[in-house]
């Protein structure tokens, strides 16, 4: 006795619609901040260390060491 196979069907595809192209701002998509500058402070000593001062597209400024 033959069991009924089942029959084979190519699933369907949608190709995606045609966008426009956005244009660049200073913040990202999804609503985050994104860094406007980092400028680079090193020690005087010329031991390869120092700071960066990294400003945000939201004001906010922060100081990183290295």
């Amino acid at each position: 006795m033959q069991q009924n196979q089942p029959v084979y069907q190519e699933p369907e595809y949608d190709p995606p619609e045609a966008q426009e192209p956005q244009e660049l701002s200073g913040e990202d998509d999804s609503g985050g901040v994104t860094e406007i500058s980092r400028e680079d402070f090193p020690n005087k000593s010329g031991d390869g260390h120092g700071m960066y001062v990294i400003t945000y597209s939201d004001g906010s400024v922060i100081y990183q060491d290295y």
